[in-house]
């Protein structure tokens, strides 16, 4: 018995060992940020192309091009980034998925090779919930009972994995797509109507206002949200004009 808990926790404690597997799970690439369905790409995907396309535009404009140039490198430019938001949406839905089925695994397993230290493991868990004495015992006994729902437990709760229904790959992807398309026109709209810089401030409220929606998607404050993005992106526009004027 004393070789299998150091075969399993590698000379650790179950604490370590416990934080160690939140650690390795939480940091992994699971997409890169935290996996979005598709409504919430919608959003997140109109809201940098707001951002790239407004850059984009007082870029070409500060290179003295055309209004034909522009326009043709402004709907070119655009094309791809739509088709890019909508691939980076994809595959991000993947690796997620995949890490998961591979965490999923591994959890699987390390349940059917080292019972006893998964229930230390437990008794630890949920002593930190506040659970002790009999009281402890019966709850690890009862999850330990049925294989499946230990799994699940573990994962949720040693591996900090959420359990979640999520949109297919391609149902992300697509409206992921939609919503850079539809940002597409927007700032097509914007920006050809206001020639003048006043137009990155109306960019801004626009970068804003699709934070405010992911944030009330998400339950958080939406007029925080809006106010930091709109600040952050009208930040951003400045310091490309600074820019752009430092080089002239």
């Amino acid at each position: 018995m004393a070789t299998e808990k150091r075969d399993h926790f590698l000379g650790k404690t179950v604490r370590e060992h416990l934080a160690e597997g939140q650690a390795r799970s939480l940091s992994s690439d699971m997409g890169g940020s935290s996996i979005r369905g598709k409504k919430d790409s919608f959003f997140d995907a109109m809201r940098d192309t707001v951002l790239v396309m407004g850059a984009l535009y007082f870029l070409l404009n500060f290179c003295s091009l055309s209004q034909k140039q522009i326009f043709v490198s402004f709907g070119a430019f655009g094309g791809f980034f739509c088709f890019w938001r909508g691939f980076r949406a994809a595959i991000q839905s993947w690796t997620y998925l995949k890490r998961a089925h591979h965490i999923a695994y591994e959890e699987r397993c390390e349940i059917l090779a080292n019972r006893e230290q998964e229930r230390e493991e437990l008794l630890v868990l949920y002593q930190d919930k506040g659970f002790s004495g009999p009281l402890l015992e019966r709850v690890v006994d009862v999850l330990m009972a049925d294989h499946e729902r230990l799994l699940q437990v573990m994962l949720q709760e040693e591996l900090g994995l959420k359990l979640i229904s999520i949109d297919h790959p391609l149902h992300t992807a697509l409206w992921a797509f939609m919503g850079s398309f539809a940002s597409l026109f927007l700032s097509f709209g914007i920006l050809f109507w206001d020639q003048a810089h006043g137009s990155w401030l109306l960019l801004s409220f626009l970068a804003g206002g699709c934070s405010s929606l992911l944030s009330y998607k998400e339950q958080n404050i939406r007029i925080r949200a809006f106010v930091w993005s709109t600040a952050s992106a009208a930040v951003a526009y400045q310091a490309l004009f600074s820019l752009l004027e430092f080089f002239r």
